[in-house]
This record gives C-alpha cells, structure tokens and sequence, in this order.
C-alpha cells in the first residue's frame, strides 16, 4: 500500500501546481493503474477495491 501512497500520479493530485502538462498526468495515471493492477494480481475488481 505504500507503494500506491508514494506514486507520482497521488503526488501531483496532492501537490499544488501549475505547471503540469495534460501528457503528463496522463502517463502518471497510466503508472498508477498499472501498479494497481500488480497490486490485484490478477484478482476481480472487487478484491482490488477492497486492497486499495
């Protein structure tokens, strides 16, 4: 869960700027779903859910 917490993606939600480009949030995002996914481990959504 630490991993999830310390993402860029939460970093920039997190952080007050205005100096991030649409690309880049998008490729953090893309970062983040896909440590979600290893995360789940191939599990249904629900049981991603409740990990997350």
């Amino acid at each position: 869960m630490n991993e999830l917490l310390s993402m860029r993606f939460l970093r920039l939600l997190s952080e007050p700027s205005q100096e991030v480009t649409n690309e880049e949030m998008r490729n953090a995002y893309g970062e983040f779903v896909e440590q979600i996914r290893i995360v789940g481990d191939g599990s249904d959504y629900s049981t991603i859910y409740r990990i997350f």
